[in-house]
């Protein structure tokens, strides 16, 4: 496994109620896609396998972003495994048993209603096993 393996899933639905109760109003999503984009197209957001939070150490790292973009009402995120280190081989092999799926990590305000603000920052994504899994 020496070549990096490519890997793009739909991470977040706008204005549907997602499995944590939040909607996502899309041009909420929109402005706070535009302000990630710098961070993304420069390769400096990386994910590892498990939960994020606002630092991690690059030798926990699995993949970089590659690439996020809405279409429609859809946040698509393409990622690339860091095939050189063990949690990049290992998300390699669990995302093509399709074990594991991508999730958005944001910060920002949510209403009683579960919508959520316009101070919405995504700061990443992580790995986390696939329901039913």
């Amino acid at each position: 496994m020496n070549e990096k393996y490519v890997y793009e899933q739909v991470v977040l639905k706008c204005d549907e109620r997602t499995v944590t109760g939040r909607v996502y109003p899309r041009d909420i999503v929109e402005k706070a896609l535009k302000e990630f984009q710098g961070p993304v197209k420069e390769r400096k957001v990386f994910g590892p396998i498990g939960p994020a939070d606002t630092t991690m150490h690059l030798r926990d790292a699995a993949f970089v972003v590659a690439k996020v973009e809405l279409e429609g009402k859809e946040v698509k995120a393409t990622i690339e495994t860091l095939s050189g280190l063990e949690a990049g081989v290992q998300l390699e092999r669990n995302l093509k048993l399709g074990h594991v799926e991508l999730t958005p990590v944001a910060m920002g305000s949510v209403s009683e209603g579960g919508r959520v603000g316009s101070d919405l920052k995504f700061i990443g994504f992580s790995v986390r096993p696939k329901e039913g899994t």
